[in-house]
């Protein structure tokens, strides 16, 4: 890569992307984004930039390689669509199925290959975002009691037993019972789904959110933000423990405020 290479930036949603081209600037490298259309949310403002649809894939490698990119990273929350909303390319069609129907790691690590042929590498979104990574210990809200730091090691032995077959990188736990673990709706409709099933009368409701085994933290590092935490406090969750160095707090302050406001506890903790 010569210094004079722009990194690549493919953009999901939430504000991260943003934050992830900023952290690329600051260390003098330039930036060329790539924005999904009616995924990305971030204001890319100041930045180069072209929106394509999620579905282009030529058009999208086609885009990172005539501004001169050999490095690319994806950077925001990547839900996937349905394929028939995506209208495939003809490069895109000999990959969607398996894109859309197999595991994470599976299709991320096909994004890799496909990415690779076309002479262009992708690296880990984390290398420029070590600052908004969850630190170890309290981060918001009032400190966990036993009990509470006990459903967290609950969870955390689901979502140990879950991770190796590609399943689980969120739960959520009151007591003993697990109400809710994350599998291909993603992290805020997983806690929607939770509400229904918390009985505020059985103690603190817990959310833990790691990494899972073999998780490729270049192209899927797992995110909490400020949508999160409305979505935890509308559902009843006090707590959210997230894997220190792990997991990424976007908008932190605004993710802060809104957790200490409402009294949710958020404490980074170890794998």
């Amino acid at each position: 890569m010569t210094a004079s290479a722009p990194m690549g930036i493919c953009s999901g949603t939430a504000v991260s992307p943003s934050f992830s081209a900023e952290g690329v600037v600051a260390t003098g490298q330039p930036v060329f984004i790539v924005a999904l259309k009616d995924i990305a949310t971030a204001d890319f403002a100041g930045f180069p930039s072209t929106t394509l649809r999620v579905g282009g894939f030529k058009d999208i490698l086609a885009a990172f390689q005539d501004a001169g990119c050999v490095e690319i990273m994806l950077a925001g929350k990547f839900a996937r669509p349905k394929l028939s909303e995506i209208m495939p390319d003809s490069m895109a069609s000999k990959v969607a199925f398996k894109l859309l129907t197999g595991g994470d790691n599976a299709a991320l690590g096909m994004v890799r290959e496909i990415v690779g042929k076309a002479g262009m590498t992708i690296i880990e979104s984390d290398r420029f975002l070590g600052a908004l990574k969850a630190e170890a210990g309290l981060i918001a809200g009032p400190d966990p009691d036993d009990d509470i730091m006990s459903r967290i090691d609950r969870g955390r032995q689901v979502l140990a037993s879950l991770g190796s077959h590609d399943v689980g990188q969120t739960v959520v736990v009151q007591g003993e019972r697990v109400i809710a673990i994350e599998a291909a709706e993603g992290t805020d409709a997983m806690i929607s789904r939770s509400a229904s099933l918390i009985d505020p009368d059985l103690g603190a409701a817990v959310m833990i959110k790691m990494l899972k085994s073999g998780q490729d933290r270049g192209l899927d590092p797992p995110v909490i933000g400020a949508e999160t935490i409305s979505a935890a406090i509308t559902a009843g969750i006090a707590v959210i423990a997230i894997e220190a160095g792990g997991v990424i707090i976007a908008d932190r302050i605004e993710t802060i405020r809104q957790a200490d406001a409402a009294d949710l506890t958020i404490i980074g903790i170890s794998p």
